[in-house]
């Protein structure tokens, strides 16, 4: 299965002894949080050299180019530009929320993780929480609580395959944490591209397989054997490994790596009732 872009274009942050995670906006340009790269007890910039590892193993040097302590987010100057990595576009989130809580990727280096870094997901609950007396977004993370996650700080909040945000703190123990909307970051940081709709991708890959499984699953039983208990008559879970195999053969892996929307589209007109469950009760 491909990488998603999200991850390709995310980097593991280093500077003097302390680890954070960035993100690419724009070719020669990153963002992080900005407790990543300033100490803001003094709010002064942590001492050392600021060096960002992409996934795949390429590095750049960076140096900071603005920060804003009060939104805690920092943009970042490339030595060199990365051009072999597609930047992570700016995204919006729809206004309101809608009732079932939009789901997020994204991905980071903190403490419980593989050296590689860790993919994150989970739920976008508020779009007009506050942390710390500024505007922030409010997020269940699935991977756990704050404490357990330190060095995801600057990650981007990944929805339908653009960044609607980046992470900045959280609740220690809880799944609860908090990022700087898209909005904030550009109106912030105008030399980036504006932030636009939500992209093509975004999904949980994992979830757009599991439905895509689950629905093939259903099918089986009344179109395949051609009344709905053949299943009976089958080896015990040949039905769902078949629907996975047939998932796996009828989608492609960078569809499925990005949680692309079409698939989730697909879901929505064969099994809408499974899809609005997962999605929400509008489709992509």
């Amino acid at each position: 299965m491909s990488t998603p872009n999200h991850q390709l274009a995310t980097a593991c942050l280093t500077v003097g002894g302390h680890t954070g995670t960035a993100w690419l906006g724009a070719p020669g340009l990153a963002l992080t949080a900005a407790h990543c790269v300033v100490d803001l007890n003094c709010e002064e910039p942590r001492p050392g050299t600021i060096t960002l590892t992409f996934f795949g193993g390429q590095v750049r040097v960076a140096q900071i180019d603005d920060v804003d302590v009060e939104l805690d987010i920092a943009l970042l100057r490339l030595n060199e530009p990365l051009t072999a990595v597609e930047p992570l576009s700016l995204g919006q989130l729809p206004e309101p929320l809608p009732e079932a809580p939009p789901r997020w990727v994204g991905y980071g280096h903190g403490r419980v993780q593989s050296e590689d870094g860790l993919p994150l997901s989970g739920q976008i609950l508020s779009a007009h929480a506050r942390y710390k007396q500024s505007p922030a977004l409010q997020l269940r993370c699935e991977q756990g609580g704050y404490d357990n996650l330190h060095g995801v700080s600057g990650s981007a909040v990944v929805w339908r395959g653009v960044a609607v945000g980046l992470i900045r703190s959280g609740i220690n123990s809880q799944e609860i944490i908090y990022a700087t909307s898209a909005a904030h970051i550009h109106d912030r940081f105008p030399q980036l591209p504006p932030p636009g709709g939500g992209g093509h991708g975004g999904y949980d890959p994992d979830q757009v397989l599991d439905a895509l499984t689950a629905m093939l699953d259903s099918q089986f039983k009344t179109i395949a054997f051609g009344f709905p208990g053949a299943r009976s008559l089958m080896p015990a879970d040949y039905a769902p490994q078949m629907a996975r195999a047939q998932a796996l053969i009828a989608y492609s892996d960078s569809e499925l790596a990005d949680g692309h929307r079409s698939l989730v589209q697909r879901i929505y007109k064969y099994a809408p009732g499974l899809a609005k469950r997962l999605f929400g009760e509008t489709p992509p």
